[in-house]
């Protein structure tokens, strides 16, 4: 069903087995306030199936997402996602949000244009480990992006704890990433999927990792590369790589 105006607030949602909040071809998105915790199915293997978080998809536009919170979710926190085919997810506002012990990723932009990502707090991504979905290579990551996403900001959010990747940026063109920061404090080992702090990649066939500014960021105790850059037109500068492995 196509919804011109949607809000859900003040709701808590527990013990999910399917995404908690699903959006589909709709604008005027409101979400806020809600409480997600212990949600979120696996697969035939025991691992997560990226379900138990909030889900907007297939050309949703004008969503916002803010103020909650995603407690021991098995798959991602935050989604937009949309068929190679579809049209993106335009106009969004992810924000304010708080996330803890998730094994897929706190936030994924995917297929989308226009999205700011703005002040979230996370700690433990990529936990519990026998969760995280190796043989589907979902490598757990922060902030994370899939297939054309391009005018899109990720800005001031903070995690702790991430056994993954800080930011993927695959698909992620003519867009900021400024004044993030990922902050691992243990030995190394005790990240047994520790990856990359900042990844930029182009594996979406229309899209060029190109015009990407990187500012600010913090990126302390990352396992391998610290920032892994190609393609053209980016601007890298006032970065904070710290105790690399």
């Amino acid at each position: 069903m196509l919804f011109r105006s949607f809000r859900v607030e003040d709701v808590q949602f527990r013990k999910i087995p399917g995404f908690a909040v699903l959006v589909s071809r709709s604008r005027n998105v409101a979400i806020e306030r809600v409480d997600v915790a212990d949600s979120g199915s696996r697969d035939a293997r025991g691992r997560n199936n990226s379900t138990g978080g909030i889900l907007l998809e297939e050309g949703t536009r004008d969503f916002r997402v803010a103020h909650s919170q995603f407690h021991n979710i098995r798959g991602n926190g935050v989604w937009t996602h949309s068929l190679f085919t579809s049209p993106r997810n335009a106009n969004g506002w992810i924000a304010f949000n708080e996330f803890a012990d998730l094994a897929r990723d706190a936030i994924q932009v995917g297929h989308a244009t226009n999205v700011r990502v703005e002040d979230n707090r996370g700690t433990r991504i990529g936990y519990p480990a026998e969760l995280v979905d190796l043989e589907g290579q979902a490598y757990p990551v922060a902030l994370d992006t899939a297939g054309d996403v391009d005018r899109t900001v990720y800005a001031r959010n903070r995690f702790t704890e991430v056994d993954g990747k800080c930011i993927d940026l695959d698909g992620f063109h003519d867009g900021d990433v400024v004044e993030n920061a990922c902050v691992n404090r243990h030995d190394a080992s005790l990240y047994p999927l520790g990856n990359v702090g900042i990844l930029f990649n182009d594996s979406n066939p229309h899209t060029r990792s190109k015009g990407i500014r990187v500012f600010g960021n913090l990126l302390d105790g990352v396992k391998f590369t610290g920032i892994l850059a190609f393609g053209t037109d980016h601007t890298i500068a006032h970065n904070r790589l710290l105790n690399v492995n």
